[in-house]
């Protein structure tokens, strides 16, 4: 008849600090920003987004061509294609926006 007792208890002792170690999905800890850098190769003001041939991004990506979603269509305001630009991405949990972008 102990030996009930014993396993409830011996599984609270091993299950209970497991469930504090989840981050939770609204952790602000979770947003991280990056600089970013790179040439223009498309600009979409309609869908809020810039494709850029951008530099390596150091702990997030190696450098290649993508388009990156604006916080703010006027970030976009005189960025045309061929022009370097510099700026912020932050990653979210809920994808990665370009904060701030200017022509370098």
């Amino acid at each position: 008849m102990r030996t009930l007792p014993c396993l409830f208890f011996l599984s609270l002792v091993v299950l209970l600090p497991l469930t504090g170690c989840k981050p939770s999905a609204t952790d602000s800890g979770s947003a991280k920003d990056y600089e970013i850098r790179g040439k223009v190769t498309a600009v979409d003001a309609t869908k809020q987004t810039v494709t850029l041939d951008h530099e390596a991004i150091p702990g997030l990506m190696q450098g290649m061509t993508m388009a990156f979603k604006v916080e703010d269509q006027k970030l976009l305001s005189g960025i045309q294609t061929g022009d370097k630009v510099q700026g912020r991405l932050k990653k979210t949990d809920a994808g990665m926006v370009i904060t701030k972008l200017e022509k370098r």
